[in-house]
């Protein structure tokens, strides 16, 4: 499923356990191995197999919470360092991988963001919705939009994603047939975090229609507020 980044938070008690040795040794681990294959994607499956054993064990310092227990955490900008998610391209045009995003706000809305690269530059819009249920975030995705230009290093996406859902950003719904299985629009899954703290965050989703998981590698960013909010 198109990067669907990742949802699922942790409980104060397990905010506690990030600051433990052995966690901020894994976060480093991970972090390198996922930064350093960003682009690689000749060795996808090898990366994962590095990375799995990590992920596993920084799961165990995740004290178990619901996944509505989550939410405050979650909300705000991420930036994906690392996925094993790969999707068919757009004719004409290829993700950057190294500016991929996600926004969750606490209203069950979420946004993917991405630039696409091809004759010209385009931002990628997939916005999804979710629902806690139990230990996941069930997810569907809802609308693929895209905005002429790429994304700025230095907007900052919580106060573009909000003009976005209230319509002060002008998108363009692109051509072709975009409701699933060919397009994403429709396409429903979940998403369940091994580990998550205040910086930091890897987390498996499922797209359920092919029962592939994948895994997910994610920073917690804070942009200069150099996007200008439309908003009165």
């Amino acid at each position: 499923m198109k990067n669907v980044l990742a949802f699922a938070i942790c409980s104060l008690s397990s905010v506690a356990f990030s600051y433990a040795p052995r966690v901020e040794e894994l976060k480093q681990e991970i972090r390198k191995i996922a930064s350093e294959n960003i682009g690689n994607v000749g060795a996808i499956s090898e990366t994962r197999a590095k990375l799995q054993p990590l992920a596993d064990e920084l799961g165990q310092y995740h004290s178990p919470a619901s996944a509505a227990d989550d939410i405050q955490l979650l909300e705000g900008a991420w930036k994906q360092v690392f996925s094993d998610d790969r999707e068919p391209q757009p004719p004409g045009f290829k993700t950057d991988l190294d500016t991929v995003y996600q926004v969750i706000t606490k209203d069950g809305y979420f946004y993917n963001l991405c630039d696409l690269k091809g004759f010209i530059t385009v931002s990628g819009i997939l916005r999804g919705e979710y629902k806690p249920v139990g230990d996941f975030l069930n997810i569907e995705f809802t609308k693929v939009s895209v905005k002429l230009g790429g994304l700025s290093e230095t907007a900052e996406l919580n106060s573009f994603v909000r003009d976005i859902e209230a319509g002060r950003v002008k998108t363009i719904v692109p051509p072709g047939s975009n409701q699933a299985p060919k397009g994403p629009v429709g396409a429903r899954g979940n998403i369940r975090n091994i580990y998550i703290d205040e910086d930091f965050r890897v987390a498996t989703g499922q797209n359920f229609a092919d029962g592939k998981v994948d895994l997910y590698v994610l920073d917690k960013v804070n942009f200069p507020t150099r996007y200008i909010s439309k908003s009165k």
